[in-house]
């Protein structure tokens, strides 16, 4: 019997594991993007070279937003998105940080505004 005793242990540790990941992933971090279908792949994509600050800061109609995935791609290296995702972060984009009235977000300019 003793040889069975870190059955014990061990089968507690892999439960406890579990539990911790489905706990992680019900609170996870989101940095303050609001819920909705894109959030996860506009969470990955764009902050795998940049602060999420600089998206939310944005109030860029679809167009625009288009046109700065290119230029991502083009000149900044990003990996070229598929047409799904690609469709999936335009609608994320525009539906939550689209034009607001008066083109501003906590009171900072639209990065479309800023001339160098």
């Amino acid at each position: 019997m003793k040889n069975r005793e870190w059955f014990i242990p061990v089968g507690f540790v892999m439960i406890l594991s579990v539990f911790c990941v489905e706990l992680h992933s019900a609170d996870m971090d989101w940095q303050g993007l609001p819920e909705g279908v894109g959030r996860e792949e506009v969470f990955y994509t764009c902050q795998a070279c940049h602060s999420l600050s600089l998206v939310k800061q944005q109030a860029l109609n679809r167009q625009t937003w288009d046109r700065l995935l290119d230029w991502m791609v083009t000149e900044k290296n990003m990996p070229v998105p598929s047409l799904k995702t690609r469709t999936i972060l335009l609608d994320y984009l525009t539906s939550h940080y689209g034009p607001k009235l008066g083109g501003s977000i906590n009171g900072m300019p639209p990065i479309s505004t800023i001339r160098p």
